[in-house]
C-alpha cells in the first residue's frame, strides 16, 4: 500500500535515476520524477517532463506529494567559472520556484536538498561539521550557499519544513565520465 509520493527532481540525472531505482522498488511509495528529458512512466513512476525554474512544473506534481527530493542542478563548476551569472540564476531560480509553489499551495512537503562539501572551500582542518563558515571558492558552491539560505527564510516564514545533504564525491554506475572519479575508474 503506498503512503507516500515523492517528486524527485532531476530524476534522470546520476543521482536521481538511482534513488528512482531504488524508490520504485518500496511498495510504501510512489514517484513523481521531475525532468528535463522525456521517460516513460512505470507501475510506480509517473515522469513529468518540464523547465524546473517554471512555477506551472511544480504546481501539478506537488498536488499530491508529501516529500520533494530536489537534486536538480547545473552541476558544471567549471562551467559555472566561465558563466556565473546563468549558474547561480538556474540552480537558485529552480529552488525558488519550487518553495514558491509549495508555499502557495498551503501544503507543506518536505524538501530533501542536496547540497555540497565544497561550499567550505580549501581547509587545512582534518575533520569539517556543518558548523564550519562556509567559504566557497566558485559559482556554484556560491549558489548552493544561496539555496540553502533561502530554505532557512523559507521554513522561518512559512513553515516548509527542509533537510541538507551536503554531499561529497558522489561516484557509481551511470555516472558521466566528464566526472573525476568515473574518468579515473574508467581510465
Amino acid at each position: 500500500m503506498t503512503t507516500h509520493t515523492v517528486l524527485v527532481t532531476g530524476a534522470a540525472g546520476f543521482i536521481g535515476s538511482h534513488l528512482i531505482d531504488r524508490l520504485e522498488r518500496e511498495e510504501r511509495y510512489a514517484v513523481q520524477a521531475l525532468s528535463r528529458e522525456p521517460h516513460e512512466d512505470t507501475q510506480r513512476v509517473t515522469f513529468v517532463r518540464g523547465d524546473l525554474a517554471s512555477p506551472e512544473t511544480f504546481r501539478t506534481a506537488l498536488a499530491d506529494s508529501t516529500a520533494v527530493v530536489h537534486l536538480a542542478s547545473v552541476i558544471d563548476i567549471t562551467q559555472s567559472l566561465v558563466a556565473p551569472r546563468e549558474n547561480i540564476d538556474r540552480n537558485v531560480d529552480m529552488l525558488l520556484s519550487l518553495l514558491e509553489e509549495i508555499r502557495k499551495g498551503g501544503k507543506k512537503q518536505l524538501v530533501i536538498f542536496t547540497s555540497t562539501d565544497r561550499l567550505y572551500g580549501r581547509t587545512t582542518k582534518r575533520v569539517v561539521t556543518e558548523t564550519e563558515t562556509p567559504f566557497p571558492l566558485e559559482p556554484y558552491t556560491a549558489a548552493k550557499i544561496m539555496c540553502e539560505t533561502l530554505l532557512t527564510t523559507y521554513q522561518s516564514l512559512y513553515g516548509i519544513p527542509y533537510i541538507v545533504l551536503r554531499m561529497d564525491s558522489v561516484y557509481g554506475p551511470r555516472q558521466p565520465r566528464t566526472m573525476f572519479i568515473s574518468d579515473i575508474i574508467q581510465k
